[in-house]
């Protein structure tokens, strides 16, 4: 009996110590549930402050990528810099950029909210990627500019937004804005003619000046006169234009004005008192002979004429020692700057041609030589257009410009842009370097990026373009219209 009392009451105590025990764990348990459920309640209210801070920084981006839309200069015209801080208004009736910081209000908790604006450095001299390395020196033909040509684009600007709590930062979200409106000034016709400065607001069919550029036999084109000599297709100066020889005196090789000078050949013939002379078998009075007599004057490209001329009278004419086998040295050559000729020429039957007076010491007595317009260079021509005002009182920035036309082999068009704010000017036509001595090049229908930082934010611009023909002078590009792009 005492045994078994003594058994239960052992029993009872250990169900005792087991309660409390359980006790001690569920007290244990229930405060790191507690502790449990604060901590997941602490991390709710953050990631709740911060979606609340971010929709604040998200409304400053919308705020500022509607200004800009509307009026770009409200944003470019800012001082930049992280230490300039701006909120927008939106309490009257027009949006205000105000300086300083906005106080915001959620959830009863009082938020700070502000951005800055910096400018925005992109490769390829500021038409390739953004990047946030500093602009360095820039190669003038863009088509070349690579990673490490970096500069300023002024279409871009960079936004931050900053959120504050108890001026502790939350958030700060950046944006890029670009300014995207565009419009466009199309020429194409030029025939109206010369005299028009301007400035004009429509553009018609007028500009300023022009120098050896025909801007009226081809209508809605313009291309560069070309010269033509004698009267006819030639190249050789209509006055200009004779050799003198003893026996058969005057070679005239103005007429009857087909003789051209090329970089490789002379073609064509002149005319004496013994019968025509043929500079090339492929251009005699007759016909092309070439297939059954083959001769021609050749040109080296530096005005060193060689080779054989016919005369059906007297026979073979040889323009350079080296072509007749002579030991005594001769040779006509043509002056690549003036484009003037010189020296002998010969013929067996009689004698000595001198091409220019300078030969035998008589341009005071008789002055007589051969000039021709060739030169082993092309020509050049050039348009001054009018003044175009795009009505924007902050200014555009000019983006490019495209021409379409005909550009055959050797040519060039060319081109210089002129910017100001001034309706008078002063008018400084730069190429991509912003220098006046290199040039905005590219092939018909292709864009070309301009220099946003020479003509950023200007009301008046005007264009010079310029026609190269090639060094025979033979080809002129033909431009049917002239487009410039720029932002507003």
């Amino acid at each position: 009996m005492i045994q078994v009392s003594r058994l239960r009451i052992k029993e009872n105590g250990q169900s005792l110590i087991e309660i409390v025990i359980a006790l001690a764990i569920g007290v244990l348990l229930i405060g790191g549930v507690t502790t449990l459920i604060g901590v997941n309640l602490r991390s709710s209210y953050d990631t709740k402050t911060v979606q609340t801070a971010s929709s604040f920084a998200q409304e400053i981006i919308d705020q500022t990528k509607s200004v800009a839309e509307s009026d770009w200069h409200k944003i470019y015209n800012l001082t930049k810099g992280s230490g300039q801080r701006y909120y927008i208004s939106t309490t009257t009736p027009n949006i205000v950029i105000s300086n300083g910081t906005e106080l915001v209000t959620s959830d009863g908790k009082n938020f700070s909210r502000y951005f800055y604006v910096e400018n925005s450095n992109r490769t390829k001299c500021g038409i390739g990627d953004i990047t946030s390395n500093a602009t360095t020196s820039c190669d003038d033909n863009f088509s070349l500019a690579g990673a490490n040509d970096r500069a300023d684009d002024p279409l871009t600007q960079k936004i931050t937004a900053v959120v504050l709590l108890n001026n502790n930062e939350v958030v700060r979200q950046i944006q890029y804005l670009i300014r995207s409106g565009n419009a466009v000034l199309i020429q194409t016709d030029w025939s109206g003619g010369d005299g028009q400065v301007g400035p004009i607001t429509t553009v018609n069919n007028k500009f300023e000046t022009l120098t050896n550029i025909d801007a009226a036999s081809i209508p809605g084109a313009i291309k560069l006169n070309l010269p033509g000599g004698g009267g006819g297709g030639g190249n050789i100066d209509p006055i200009l234009g004779y050799a003198f020889n003893d026996i058969i005196e005057w070679i005239d090789f103005r007429t009857p004005g087909n003789i051209m000078v090329y970089n490789d050949r002379l073609e064509g013939y002149a005319s004496s008192s013994v019968g025509y002379i043929a500079l090339n078998c492929n251009s005699t009075p007759i016909e092309d002979i070439c297939a059954s007599s083959d001769f021609k004057v050749s040109n080296d490209g530096n005005g060193n004429l060689t080779g054989w001329a016919w005369n059906d009278g007297i026979g073979w004419i040889s323009f350079d020692s080296a072509s007749a086998g002579s030991l005594y040295p001769y040779q006509v050559i043509i002056d690549t700057g003036t484009g003037e000729f010189s020296g002998w020429a010969w013929n067996d039957n009689i004698g000595w041609i001198s091409f220019n007076c300078i030969n035998t010491s008589s341009c005071g007595a008789v002055s007589y030589k051969v000039k021709t317009d060739w030169v082993n260079y092309g020509i050049t021509g050039s348009l001054i257009s009018s003044i175009f005002d795009t009505g924007s009182i902050d200014g555009v920035t000019l983006n490019s410009v495209i021409w379409h036309g005909t550009q055959p082999s050797e040519t060039n068009v060319k081109f210089q842009i002129a910017s100001s704010n001034n309706p008078t000017g002063p008018w400084s036509y730069f190429g991509p370097s912003g220098s006046s001595v290199d040039y905005y090049i590219g092939s018909a229908s292709s864009s070309i990026p301009l220099n946003l930082r020479n003509h950023n934010n200007v009301r008046y611009f005007r264009y010079k373009i310029f026609l190269d023909s090639d060094s025979s002078k033979t080809l002129t590009p033909q431009v049917n219209d002239v487009i410039i792009n720029y932002s507003i």
